[in-house]
């Protein structure tokens, strides 16, 4: 449905995506990664999104989403509460919130690289963070760390399938479609 005519996504970005794609979709601090069909919203306008808003108050009404995304953004915010917050705000009660940035510990390369980054994360700050919120979190692969609201089954499958193959988009597409995941 949303990557019939593909931008440039990254693999774990484009995983993701098809992964929990469904519904009205928002995405959070998009930069240059449009999501077609979605709602790209970015505080930077010139990255030309669809929305340029601060996403610790976002100008949606509540319950307006089935699915928020927000892919590298928390670490860019001294107010990474506020940021969660608000996205399960805009998303339905039945909705998805996934949000995914690296580790830092594995990546320090990434950390160093971006002086706007303002929190650090690592697989257990990362854990703390969320969990206590109801959210799962797992590995898609070293160093790219994941949480969402409302756990789905097979993550911790779809995390190893993923590290192992890298790209089993064609095989995992048909599992979830067959399975209804």
């Amino acid at each position: 449905m949303f990557l019939k005519i593909k931008p440039i996504i990254g693999d774990r970005k484009e995983f993701l995506i098809k992964r929990y794609c469904r519904g009205r979709v928002l995405n959070v601090g998009c930069g240059e990664v449009h999501i077609p069909g979605a709602v790209n919203l970015d505080r930077n306008a010139q990255c030309n999104p669809d929305i340029a808003s601060d996403f610790h108050k976002m100008p949606f009404e509540d319950n307006e989403f089935d699915v928020a995304y927000a892919f590298d953004v928390i670490e860019h915010t001294e107010q990474p509460k506020a940021l969660v917050e608000e996205m399960q705000r805009v998303v339905k009660s039945d909705g998805r919130v996934v949000v995914a940035c690296n580790d830092f510990d594995i990546q320090p390369q990434n950390w160093n690289a971006n002086p706007e980054h303002a929190t650090y994360f690592n697989e257990k700050i990362f854990r703390e963070f969320f969990e206590p919120k109801g959210f799962s979190v797992f590995s898609l692969y070293r160093g790219v760390l994941v949480a969402t609201n409302k756990p789905k089954k097979l993550n911790k499958l779809f995390s190893v399938l993923f590290a192992i193959y890298k790209r089993p988009f064609n095989f995992l597409k048909k599992l979830i479609k067959s399975n209804n995941i």
